[in-house]
């Protein structure tokens, strides 16, 4: 599976099962949807994000160098 972090859409997923290499990507199913959505909960607790669309409070703020190497990544927004 690949995930668009800042979209929260999948861009692709695989079925590892029957294919490795990832070389076909198949329709998202029920459980890939599950696993997008457990993917999604673990970079908003990582990242101290409250989940999207929902009223729960973030936790501690990320501290500063962790967010800017994120930011270099690409993984956040400045």
């Amino acid at each position: 599976m690949i995930l668009d972090m800042r979209s929260r859409e999948t861009i692709a997923y695989y079925d590892l099962e029957v294919d490795p290499e990832s070389r076909s990507r198949v329709a998202l199913d029920a459980a890939g949807e599950a696993l997008a959505a457990a993917a999604n909960r673990q970079v908003d607790a990582w990242t101290g994000r409250a989940p999207t669309g929902s009223a729960a409070t973030a936790a501690e703020p990320l501290d500063p160098l962790k967010r800017a190497q994120l930011e270099a990544l690409g993984y956040l927004d400045p």
